[in-house]
């Protein structure tokens, strides 16, 4: 099978794979760490054409568009539900943008940033989600056919394996240094973030990097 028939076969079976109610479950902690690094590490490419040049974008270069966001899965998938976990800052214009969220049909969880001060010193923030997209996800069992996990996050392979084993389909969408091995293994199908670059991962601004 050359490289153009596994391509077809490999999109034949993404599309088919989305077939069935679909719910959508994001960890905006690790989704927004992962856009941050996003362009900063070359491609990984098994053939280097001649004449390739890579240029790494700073960090931070893109972003979410999370109404695109929304349209593209509402478009490619029967759409049940879209759930976003993410820690309240205390800052207007995140709670905006929690506001937005809402207003954009994402069904929304938060909870106040853990401020934890350590033995030696050391101050750390935390707001995991681990317990609450798991409980969520074993709760609505009936509710989807299709699991997608936007999350790099080692934990969540149990819950996956056990998904599956209640015969819901699993996908993980992530990024290389993002995204666990494990996790990646316990998928059904595993996307990486740049695929979606110009669907809904956009510059912030557009700007020339010479």
């Amino acid at each position: 099978m050359n490289k153009k028939s596994r391509k077809i076969k490999q999109n034949s079976k993404r599309k088919n794979f989305l077939k069935g109610r679909t719910a959508i479950f994001i960890d905006a902690a690790n989704l927004e760490k992962s856009v941050a690094d996003f362009g900063t590490k070359p491609p990984r490419i098994k053939r280097i054409k001649k004449g390739f040049v890579w240029k790494a974008f700073p960090k931070g270069y893109f972003k979410i568009d999370y109404k695109k966001l929304y349209k593209f899965f509402k478009e490619k998938t029967k759409l049940s539900s879209i759930s976003f976990y993410s820690a309240r800052f205390g800052m207007k214009s995140h709670d905006d943008f929690l506001a937005f969220l809402k207003r954009n049909r994402y069904r929304l969880v938060t909870k106040p940033i853990k401020e934890i001060n350590s033995f030696d010193g050391s101050h750390q923030r935390k707001a995991n989600f681990d317990v609450e997209i798991s409980v969520d996800a074993v709760d609505w069992i009936k509710n989807y056919d299709v699991f997608i996990l936007i999350s790099g996050d080692s934990d969540f392979a149990y819950l996956l394996e056990y998904l599956k084993k209640k015969g819901k389909k699993v996908m993980v969408i992530s990024e290389r240094g993002h995204i666990s091995k494990e996790l990646i293994k316990s998928s059904d199908v595993y996307r990486e973030l740049h695929e979606f670059k110009g669907i809904f991962i956009v510059p912030k601004k557009q700007k020339s990097r010479r």
